[in-house]
């Protein structure tokens, strides 16, 4: 297959991740959205870091979420546990591989503000099968996607950065931690019908705690998050079946991919980032009322966002913007 371009490659491999997923669906509702996760989780983490990391971040994913399902009703320990892996997404950070685990902070709070439905539409019941078939279906979604992806997709390996200022880094993802936990309190307590985990999400997709805040880059990011919000919004006001917005869902998984690898401006990645998230989440759900939601979730998200990167940079480096540290080449693509 080396002659056939990697843009096809790529398509075919989706192809084939969904293949044997989507008949499961009809047995078993709900199958396709939780073996989703599986398989986001391990395609976006085994482009930086290869089928080690990977597999290691899908399990995470999975373990984490089951946790978050059973911690629902003691938002402090919710809040703990949230504060915990932006923790350890600083120590990722500070040793260059924070994109290898971004999408396990990501997509944790989701499990933590709703159970996915599984066996049967609705609200699941939370018994230790429904627990162990979360578990075990988001890790064989992963380790499928896994499996396809090193032998179609060519071999990757884990991928470290270089961190100009590992202290730095960590603090960010321990500002993150921070905030991110205070979100899951006020989010839970507060608001728990509402789509709070949309805040969660946007912190980590804008930032990078490998470089100093820089506005441009920061708005192109801002610009990308809202820009993949409009399209779904015009995508659910067409009235666009949910069959169809799931498998839309991994064409922009395809798309996310393929930016990453070929590292296209960061700005581009986020908005089919942004997209494939709201979209293997959408099934059953009001789409125009989450749409509203999101709108302002991320506007919070980004002000937060801006936020943290400002602290650190007034902690670490005296000022709010600029070259505190030194800037890496390539800083403007998806890599970053």
């Amino acid at each position: 297959m080396k002659r056939i371009p990697f843009g096809v490659k790529l398509a075919v491999l989706m192809l084939c991740m969904a293949a044997p997923v989507i008949p499961f669906t009809f047995i078993w509702p709900g199958f396709y959205g939780v073996a989703m996760y599986g398989i986001m989780v391990a395609t976006l983490s085994w482009v930086s870091a290869g089928p080690k990391v990977s597999l290691m971040a899908t399990a995470a994913l999975g373990v984490f979420g089951a946790i978050g399902i059973v911690c629902r009703g003691q938002v402090w320990l919710l809040a703990v546990i949230v504060f915990l892996l932006g923790v350890g997404f600083g120590v990722a950070a500070s040793r260059g591989v924070n994109s290898a685990v971004m999408q396990v902070m990501i997509l944790t709070p989701y499990f933590m503000r709703q159970p996915p439905p599984l066996f049967s539409k609705g609200e699941p019941s939370v018994t230790p099968i429904y627990l162990i078939s979360v578990v075990v279906i988001v890790f064989l979604g992963g380790c499928w996607a896994i499996f396809l992806l090193e032998r179609m997709a060519g071999k990757r390996t884990l991928r470290v950065k270089e961190v100009p200022d590992p202290k730095g880094a960590f603090l960010y993802g321990v500002l993150l931690g921070l905030v991110s936990a205070s979100v899951v309190v006020v989010g839970q307590t507060y608001f728990p019908n509402t789509r709070w985990v949309w805040i969660t999400m946007t912190l980590y997709v804008l930032t990078n705690p490998l470089q100093p805040l820089n506005w441009h880059r920061m708005w192109q990011r801002v610009g990308g998050t809202v820009g993949g919000l409009a399209v779904v919004t015009i995508l659910a006001l067409a009235g666009v079946p949910d069959p169809v917005m799931l498998l839309l869902g991994l064409i922009t998984l395809w798309a996310c991919l393929y930016l990453y690898v070929t590292e296209k401006p960061y700005w581009e990645y986020v908005v089919l980032l942004s997209m494939t998230v709201v979209l293997i989440n959408s099934y059953g759900k009001n789409t125009h009322l989450l749409d509203l939601q999101r709108m302002g979730f991320t506007l919070v998200g980004a002000a937060l966002a801006i936020t943290i990167a400002c602290t650190v940079n007034l902690i670490r480096y005296h000022r709010i913007s600029g070259t505190g540290m030194p800037e890496l080449a390539g800083q403007g693509s998806s890599a970053d």
